[in-house]
């Protein structure tokens, strides 16, 4: 019998456990540093075989295993790498025991060189539970995502429904304006035409019985034809421009102060002369209304504007008219205080 030595090998890797003859292997299941730890007796009767046997050990040191086992849907998917080299099977998951002893028949290791390296990862029902609830969570969330965007779209569209109406509202309102004043100024013009015509027609007459008026009606015509009637003007306006100056009040009667009746009218003007205090102008036309029956009509006259006080709140006028009723001409004087500042093509007084 030869000397019986004891050979101790620590496997941090993967070990190949090959039967030594005439060896006997013991494993001791409880792992060192996650590896088995195998303790080996071998006979050994002369120094060349165990010479041999430590070779052989040493190429089993050398061999790297790994094995991994994914199930999933009823299937093992089998990954093995021996050194470097990596197979692949698939087979009918059954169980642990049986993919163990399935792959000990493909691979040809031993079932300990398989059971001490093989790792199996399950799909797990919870897994599935769980994906199944996040999928109805995440179909939830779009639906309410989707609901949102909707209420938004429709909120969006009132919004710019009621935008619409009242910009429409607003366009309707402003024609209407328009339409008022475009029919005012009309009215205005046309007035001023007709009171135009009428002042021409009685300048007329009065052209035509200039023998047979009094001389004081003469004197006063050859003035207003020849300019002198307006006086001598100084830095007279180059540009002229036409007023229409609208008033309104009460008229007693000079010789019964207790006889009152309503009056109104409108004056036809253009600037002659325009200063920073004083303004000057021609009456071309005109009408003035007492009452409900007397109208008068104004040939023609001189007026004169004084300013006072800051923005013209304080601007008033004097008129110095011929006035015509029924064919009676008269000299009428007014004394006009304006409700607002002289500055535009029409004004009210």
């Amino acid at each position: 019998m030869g000397t019986i030595s004891t050979l101790f090998l620590f496997s941090v890797l993967v070990l190949g456990m090959a039967a030594y003859p005439g060896s006997n292997f013991i494993s001791i299941d409880e792992p060192i540093s996650n590896s088995p730890f195998l303790i080996a007796f071998a006979d050994s009767h002369d120094e060349d075989g165990e010479e041999e046997h430590e070779e052989e050990a040493e190429d089993e040191i050398e061999e790297e295993i790994e094995i991994e086992v994914e199930i999933e849907d009823g299937f093992a998917k089998i990954k093995v790498e021996i050194n470097d080299e990596e197979s692949k099977f698939e087979i009918e998951w059954i169980d642990e025991q049986t993919t163990i002893d399935e792959i000990v028949y493909l691979t040809g290791l031993s079932e300990d060189q398989v059971s001490s390296v093989i790792t199996f990862e399950i799909e797990s029902e919870d897994d599935e539970e769980n994906e199944t609830k996040q999928s109805k969570k995440d179909e939830k969330l779009a639906k309410a995502q989707e609901k949102r965007d909707e209420k938004q779209a429709k909120s969006q569209e009132k919004k710019d429904e009621k935008l619409a109406k009242a910009q429409e509202k607003r366009d309707e309102k402003q024609a209407r304006n328009e339409e008022k004043f475009s029919e005012r100024d009309a009215k205005l013009t046309e007035k001023a035409q007709f009171s135009q015509e009428r002042a021409n027609k009685i300048i007329e007459q009065l052209e035509q019985k200039i023998q047979k008026m009094e001389e004081r009606l003469q004197k006063l015509l050859e003035k207003y034809e020849s300019g002198e009637y307006y006086g001598n003007l100084e830095n007279k306006d180059t540009v002229t421009n036409s007023f229409t100056l609208s008033f309104d009040g009460v008229a007693s009667e000079i010789n019964d102060s207790s006889n009152i009746q309503t009056l109104s009218g409108q004056l036809f003007l253009e600037n002659q002369v325009t200063g920073d205090k004083t303004k000057k102008f021609r009456v071309t036309g005109g009408e003035i209304s007492i009452g409900e029956e007397e109208i008068y009509d104004i040939v023609f006259g001189k007026a004169r504007l004084s300013s006072s006080g800051h923005g013209g709140e304080k601007d008033s006028m004097i008129v110095i008219a011929q006035a015509s009723n029924t064919g009676d001409i008269r000299t009428l004087k007014l004394s006009i205080n304006l409700s607002e500042e002289f500055n535009s093509d029409t004004e009210s007084a």
